[in-house]
């Protein structure tokens, strides 16, 4: 079976499943995020131990466990800036009795909380964001545009793919893909932000779309720029067909944050 017939198949079983937790899951998609951001750490956490890092894993799934605190028990920011100093701490001081290179041991146990767990914790943030919209419906719409956006990309790539994009980091990439991804991402975001949330002007689905066809080609870009680092094609193959947790969530790390900061700053 064909690599493409895979990931159809995987996407086919898994998008229904995403959609019901989105709308029905409650506690159970916000659990469900905080598991898969620590299973995208211990992917980024391997991917640094192809470099010869060894990061302290037990800090890194302690303080993801204290970042993802404030969203299911309602804590405040200040307990979760006490938890990054501790982290931040003991990962120092830990490393007073461990071997090895102290810089790069340190530098990939912070920068894998920072990377993945933190930005994908704005998620499960919007989900359970009340107004000025329902959380639900700007998870789906955020869903939409990113899946629309790759595969807007990927056939616009294969159609008319002339020039490179960033062939240093991902040769397959043209900005023909890439011009065709952004559109894709304001079309899912618009029409699905528009049916589900009418109230909201269109125009802001219409920059949320843009901002998700901006940043999460970047995200996109910066997972490839880890793994051509390391010299490796998946950052795992826990999802057949579509690579590891990295691989499938790289575009939703960038642009969620982005948009949870626009609907708390603008909307």
């Amino acid at each position: 079976m064909s690599n493409m017939a895979i990931r159809i198949i995987v996407g086919a079983v898994g998008i229904p499943i995403v959609i019901l937790l989105i709308m029905f899951g409650g506690e159970v998609f916000r659990a469900l995020t905080a598991l898969i951001a620590a299973i995208g750490l211990l992917e980024f956490y391997a991917i640094t131990g192809q470099k010869g890092a060894r990061p302290n894993i037990a800090i890194g799934i302690a303080a993801t466990a204290a970042i993802y605190a404030p969203i299911f028990f309602g804590l405040n920011t200040n307990t979760l800036l006490a938890a990054a100093v501790c982290m931040v701490l003991a990962t120092v001081a830990i490393q007073l009795w461990r071997k090895g290179s102290a810089v790069w041991d340190i530098t990939s146990t912070l920068s894998g909380v920072l990377y993945f767990p933190l930005l994908f914790a704005f998620l499960p943030a919007i989900h359970a964001m009340k107004l000025p919209i329902d959380g639900r419906f700007a998870i789906l719409s955020l869903f939409a545009s990113v899946w629309l956006s790759d595969s807007a990309a990927y056939f616009g790539g294969k159609l008319f793919g002339r020039h490179k994009l960033f062939e240093r980091v991902s040769p397959k990439k043209t900005w023909e893909g890439a011009a065709a991804g952004f559109f894709g991402a304001i079309i899912g975001f618009a029409a699905v932000g528009n049916i589900l949330m009418p109230e909201v002007a269109v125009i802001h689905w219409l920059i949320l779309g843009g901002l998700t066809g901006i940043f999460g080609p970047i995200g996109d870009l910066a997972e490839s720029l880890l793994k051509r680092d390391a010299d490796i094609k998946d950052s795992s193959n826990i999802l057949p067909g579509h690579g590891g947790i990295l691989d499938r969530f790289d575009s939703m790390t960038f642009a969620a944050p982005i948009m949870y900061f626009y609907i708390v700053f603008i909307l």
